[in-house]
């Protein structure tokens, strides 16, 4: 059982449709109930939590981000490759993330698991660089979840679009808005010491959990702990089959169908000429991206989760 000395808490506001003000209050009153020791930083622009996750690693035990995929995605690059411990309040429209940890979805009932009922473990996390010769950038960020490209990667985008749905819904919305449009490319695939390859295709979606858009299960074998990425590739198919195709990867029942191909790999690199979007754990890195590099580093990440599930 782990028992942290004191809890960092970083808050999202934009997370949940900005309900910040009642996460705070109730894990404020959750924790001084059990005299757990806690402080709580909110975060005031778009990538800070990384660098607030840095310094509260520095004086908590735990540090634990308060809000959906894309907040702990963000605390994550404070933290992946440290011996800091990673602690999530699930309180997003998404929380695929969660679908591994299994926190209680409650802020207090989450805070006081943290306090007094969990362990910690060690999940994988994946190093990614994306470069760009339309903007000439590199951008490099750890991955937690799942990494989309193209395809999976412009749904994420456009789900920031809809207002008012949350979780599956959102998601499913925001898949068939983009179907509208979507196209494939052709993409090079290189996967571990294997001969690069072209895929004429919609998507590649690489990762080491199970589930992204707020519960498809894009990669159903996908193990957090096992040092390898699953990888997810659809085909240039015909589009009226892509829309039942999407419908099975709710349950992960997509895998074996004609068009898709499954692996695994410890790195990769995907790289196209047309600029393709690329997201990691829901969250946009470039829109307009020409290589993609990827490599699992076992173990990177320490995360605290419910003692009930172990």
């Amino acid at each position: 059982m782990f028992r942290p000395r004191s809890i960092g808490f970083i808050l999202n506001p934009m997370a949940g449709r900005r309900q910040v003000d009642h996460w705070e209050m109730d894990i404020r009153r959750s924790l001084e109930s059990i005299d757990q020791p806690h402080e709580l930083v909110r975060t005031s622009k778009r990538a800070e939590a990384g660098e607030i996750a840095g310094d509260l690693g520095q004086k908590h035990d735990l540090v634990t981000a308060v809000g959906g995929d894309g907040t702990v995605h963000e605390v994550a690059q404070g933290i992946a490759g440290t011996a800091s411990i990673l602690g999530l309040v699930p309180r997003g429209s998404g929380n695929d993330f969660n679908r591994f940890l299994g926190m209680p979805k409650d802020a207090p009932t989450a805070a006081r698991t943290l306090a007094r009922s969990s362990h910690v473990i060690s999940a994988d996390a994946a190093y990614v660089t994306v470069r760009s010769q339309v903007s000439g950038i590199e951008v490099q960020r750890w991955m937690i979840n799942t990494l989309g490209i193209g395809y999976d990667a412009a749904v994420a985008f456009r789900r920031e679009r809809v207002p008012v749905l949350k979780g599956l819904p959102l998601y499913l919305t925001s898949a068939l808005w983009t179907l509208v449009h979507a196209r494939p490319q052709l993409f090079k695939v290189s996967l571990d010491d294997a001969p690069q390859r072209d895929l004429d295709g919609f998507m590649v979606c690489l990762g080491i959990g199970k589930f992204e858009g707020g519960g498809f299960k894009v990669l159903p074998n996908a193990q957090q702990d096992d040092g390898l990425l699953d990888v997810c590739e659809v085909d240039g198919m015909a589009k009226h089959r892509l829309l039942p195709l999407l419908i099975r990867a709710i349950g992960g029942k997509h895998a074996s169908s004609v068009g898709v191909r499954m692996s695994l790999a410890r790195r990769a690199t995907i790289s196209s000429r047309i600029p393709f979007p690329v997201h990691a754990d829901g969250e946009l890195l470039c829109p307009n991206a020409t290589e993609v590099e990827i490599e699992v580093k076992f173990g990177a990440l320490r995360v605290a989760r419910p003692s009930r599930v172990a």
